[in-house]
Formats: C-alpha cells, sequence, structure tokens
C-alpha cells in the first residue's frame, strides 16, 4: 500500500459575499490518498520558508490530528513527503520528523 503525503504551502484570499476578495491568509494544505487538512494561521514569511524550514515549522507549531497521522505512517514506512512539487526522500525529512 502506497500513500503519498504532500505539503503545499497556500495563500488563502476570503471572498465576501459579492465573491470579491476580501483578505489573504497564509499557510499550507496537505493530504494523501486517505485525507485532508490545512492550516491558514501561518504568517506570510513562515508561508514561504525554504521547504525543509517550512515542514520544521509545521512538525513544531502547526500539525494537527489529521496532520499527525500522515507524519506517523512517513516514520513508520519511512517514506518521504512531497513539500511544494518536491519530492523529499525519507533520509532528508527524518531527522525534522523525529526531532520533534
Amino acid at each position: 500500500m502506497s500513500n503519498h503525503v504532500t505539503i503545499v504551502a497556500t495563500r488563502f484570499t476570503n471572498l465576501d459575499e459579492e465573491h470579491d476578495p476580501d483578505g489573504t491568509t497564509y499557510g499550507f494544505r496537505a493530504f494523501d490518498g486517505f485525507d485532508k487538512t490545512y492550516c491558514n494561521s501561518m504568517t506570510e514569511d513562515a508561508a514561504r520558508m525554504p521547504d525543509l524550514e517550512l515542514l520544521h515549522e509545521i512538525v513544531l507549531h502547526h500539525a494537527d490530528e489529521i496532520l499527525e497521522s500522515m507524519f506517523d505512517y512517513v516514520k513508520s514506512n519511512r517514506t518521504g513527503i512531497e513539500i511544494n512539487g518536491t519530492q523529499y526522500e525519507w533520509e532528508e525529512v527524518r531527522e525534522i520528523l523525529e526531532g520533534k
């Protein structure tokens, strides 16, 4: 069984009642073959961090129960994570995921 975990830094734009832009927040979307989650409470600078720094920030401060479950899968199966279109192998994300 394969379960590809993906994280994408995201700029969220809220829409007002007429569907016009009305405020912007920053964060990420995370998903795999079974579930999805998001966070829109990061700063713009945090959302624009280099991929592995972004992963570290997410692990330390923004991982909810769904994302923790995805990280558990990655750790148990020693698979990588795709971040912003780049695949990072287990060896590249291991210290971040195990060091929290």
